[in-house]
């Protein structure tokens, strides 16, 4: 490929990394430093960088990654002109030098290189995105504790076997299992936001299973709380509804089918690698659009059945535990929509049909920390619901004692606390 011409850039670059390779070689143009960066790099380079040192020396350097920034810093983009030297054959620019800065000539030199944003390309590590990641890894820990130490607490008599049987219930595993995806989800994205060893592309896999479990769980536990919400509205749109939930991981699980090809691709098939791209994008995109119809579905339902103040039943009254659960489903629902609206958003410019000046990771990150948003919100359902039954339990147990008392004429009717029984006549 034909060095093409991607800008110049002002900053450090960090020649320690690993991925970049640079080199203290006299060139005399482009081509000489694109034809000696492949033998020199481990992996086929996506640019070439030509800049000055302090003693206009020229000198050349190979990324093999979209970055060119030292981790931490930013490469900022300027105007061409500031690379105003020519190259020792006078045919094209080798970049600038001025009192405090250098500027870099950066040139492609691989068809991977366009699917480079600039973003990605001045800053390899959003420290917001990483301080972000780290903050929503530390509260997706402490509610996966929180969740541990509160079913142990609904437990009269702790013993270990109860408590994993407890712990095991459909909602309690469900909760736990989110947690759980969630947590193991920012470990991989400080991962990749640290541009560590490992390959980005080799936990793909692992990171769309952990996506499509969280998801998974949250619409079984969304049809577990809310079936009855659903029925009440709609009593005839209950067997789409489940159709929906029970079919969606279906799709969900499907991405790591192509993302699991992906990394053991063979490069020396282009074509192929396309296909599978592209069949990872259909079937991403439409289990997001898939779980995005569930998400509205029961979120319409909820608004609903809190306007209507609709019966559960034709004969029971009006429940505060069901208004309880749409109060609770709304707000997880609008917060699941806006991160399935982030993620839509994210495929697309993954697939370029749309540009972002953000890395990948970026999007993941905010997506996640929403999601760890709906998780909170899923605990306080828990735990609201579960103070309203212990409420709805003294209740019962205080009627019952009245009616045993008065049974036994030794309730107090004139007692200005209701309840207490009259100390028995001599």
């Amino acid at each position: 490929m034909q060095p093409g011409v991607t800008g110049c850039f002002k900053g450090k670059r960090d020649k320690r990394d690993a991925k970049i390779a640079s080199f203290h070689i006299p060139v005399s143009n482009i081509s000489d430093c694109a034809s000696f960066c492949p033998t020199s790099a481990h992996d086929d380079p996506y640019f070439i960088m030509l800049y000055p040192d302090d003693t206009f020396a020229q000198q050349c350097g190979c990324s093999t990654m979209c970055t060119l920034a030292q981790v931490g810093q930013t490469l900022g983009r300027v105007s061409d002109s500031s690379c105003d030297l020519l190259c020792p054959s006078g045919e094209q620019m080798c970049g600038g030098l001025d009192a405090t800065s250098t500027y870099l000539a950066v040139y492609s030199i691989s068809p991977l290189s366009t699917s480079c944003s600039e973003g990605e390309i001045t800053v390899p590590l959003n420290r917001a995105t990483q301080i972000l990641c780290y903050s929503a890894l530390g509260m997706n820990v402490f509610q996966c504790l929180f969740l541990l130490y509160y079913v142990k607490n609904e437990m009269r008599a702790f013993t270990t076997k109860a408590w994993i049987k407890h712990l095991a219930t459909p909602f309690n595993f469900q909760l736990l299992t989110m947690a759980l995806s969630l947590i193991t989800v920012f470990i991989c994205l400080v991962i990749e936001t640290m541009q560590l060893d490992l390959v980005v592309v080799q936990i793909l896999p692992f990171n769309a299973f952990l996506a499509a479990t969280f998801k998974s769980c949250f619409l079984l536990y969304s049809w577990g709380r809310g079936s009855a919400v659903i029925s009440s509205v709609w009593s005839d749109g209950l067997k789409y509804f489940r159709a929906f939930i029970y079919g969606s991981p279906i799709l969900l699980y499907s991405v790591v089918i192509p993302a699991a090809i992906l990394v053991n691709l063979d490069e020396t098939n282009p074509q192929f690698s396309v296909t599978t791209g592209g069949a990872l994008f259909i079937i991403d995109m439409a289990g997001t659009i898939a779980i995005f119809a569930v998400d509205f579905g029961l979120l319409v339902c909820f608004s609903i059945h809190i306007r209507r103040n609709t019966r559960v039943s034709a004969t029971d009254p009006v429940s505060p535990r069901f208004l309880r659960i749409c109060y609770y489903g709304i707000a997880a629902n609008l917060l699941c929509i806006s991160a399935f609206v982030l993620q839509i958003y994210r495929i697309l410019t993954n697939s370029e049909q749309l540009k972002n000046p953000l890395p990948q990771y970026t999007f993941d990150a905010v997506m996640y920390t929403i999601f760890t948003a709906v998780q909170g919100v899923l605990l306080g359902l828990k735990v609201s619901l579960q103070r309203q039954n212990e409420r709805e339990t003294k209740v019962k147990l205080t009627v019952h004692e009245r009616a045993i008392a008065i049974a036994h004429g030794k309730f107090d009717s004139h007692a200005s606390d209701v309840g207490k029984f009259a100390s028995s006549s001599a």
